[in-house]
């Protein structure tokens, strides 16, 4: 892709590399502002026990580390409770999120 010269920054259009590679990009606009591109696959997660995500998604191999206490919640209140400082949730979130246990 070409890049789009806007003011003095230039712009790039991460839409097409988000999508391919999952991956939730920044898009640099005039004025200097960074605006959040949403994925929809990180809104459908929030529904679904961390279970549900380790049975579809991951190798069992994360079963070693994975918090008991968490293995029936919902993503959201992980979530919340790792915004909230809870160490064992830290760490749910870290392993549902690392690619390392993909299947």
């Amino acid at each position: 892709m070409e890049p789009t010269p806007v003011g003095e920054a230039i712009m790039y259009d991460l839409t097409m590399s988000a999508a391919a590679s999952g991956w939730v990009g920044y898009q640099l606009l005039s004025e200097g502002e960074d605006v959040k591109k949403e994925e929809k696959v990180e809104k459908d997660d929030d529904e679904k026990t961390a279970q549900e995500i380790i049975s579809k998604e991951k190798r069992g191999s994360i079963n070693r580390k994975f918090p008991e206490q968490w293995r029936y919640k919902k993503m959201k209140e992980i979530k919340t409770a790792k915004r909230d400082g809870d160490r064992s949730a830290i760490q749910a979130y870290k392993l549902l999120k690392d690619n390392r246990f993909n299947k």
